[in-house]
């Protein structure tokens, strides 16, 4: 059964970090932007704080996107909710914890990486007394988080393919054996490694075969949205929710919403 969150008739288009290039990274504003522009899809991360709390937030320190210096996990959530990310971008923007999130935006879907082995526990804590499960898939690049959340979450889970269970992806693709339930779990993948681009063609055609969606990173040029979908891919996140969502308006793929 395709989980709730994947059930789109058009390609899924993210705001990643909520819009990174049109609004500070990561904060309300830059999700209350994207909602605005009609997305129903927001694209985040989770670090721990010190007391506990899973916090949208990319790096593991305060330093690059604010005016303060520490670790996110020595500092408390209550520390961290007073900062300003980015104030040179439009008088910049506040972080907000995961839980504040879901519902600020109830009719909203994310995609959330785990960023640390530690916020995993609490994140599915709060996904589940939330009820979200079925409207967050959630990322990692380390293979063991995801096997934790799968283990905790089973068949609830909408789960994101790491580097391990993407190469076995390919390789049952290249010798047409589906796995069960693949299509609940998508690849996410960056469009270029380094400055050479991924063959998405043919990456989408071997591991149709299992029916798993595709999900490219992070694109902000139109040329290079409309060479993906045409190519077939399931989904796109961008820094330029404008310009993303120009191009599905011009093809007649953006969603409308009930």
């Amino acid at each position: 059964m395709l989980h709730p969150y994947l059930k789109t008739d058009h390609p899924i288009a993210f705001a990643h970090r909520g819009g990174a290039h049109e609004a500070p990274e990561n904060t309300l504003e830059a999700f209350r932007h994207a909602a605005e522009l009609g997305y129903r899809y927001l694209e985040t991360d989770a670090q721990l704080s010190a007391d506990g709390i899973p916090v949208a937030f990319h790096d593991s320190t305060v330093d690059r996107v604010t005016d303060r210096d520490g670790a996110v996990n020595e500092l408390t959530w209550d520390a961290l909710s007073e900062l300003t990310v980015h104030p040179e971008q439009n008088g910049g923007g506040r972080l907000a914890s995961i839980e504040g999130l879901l519902g600020e935006f109830p009719d909203m879907r994310f995609n959330i990486d785990a960023k640390t082995p530690e916020v995993v526990g609490p994140l599915l804590d709060v996904l589940e007394s939330t009820k979200s499960l079925d409207r967050v898939c959630v990322a990692s690049f380390s293979d063991s988080r995801l096997a934790a959340i799968r283990t905790r979450l089973g068949e609830r889970s909408c789960v994101s393919q790491g580097p391990f269970d993407t190469a076995i992806s390919l390789a049952r693709g290249l010798v047409k054996q589906p796995a069960t339930n693949a299509k609940n779990s998508p690849l996410q993948l960056p469009d270029t490694l380094g400055s050479v681009a991924l063959p998405f063609r043919k990456i989408v055609s071997i591991v149709g075969v299992d029916g798993s969606p595709v999900h490219v990173w992070t694109v902000d040029d139109a040329t290079r949205m409309h060479e993906l979908l045409d190519m077939g891919v399931s989904g796109i996140m961008t820094d330029r929710p404008t310009v993303l969502r120009e191009v599905l308006i011009e093809r007649g793929q953006w969603p409308t919403i009930s």
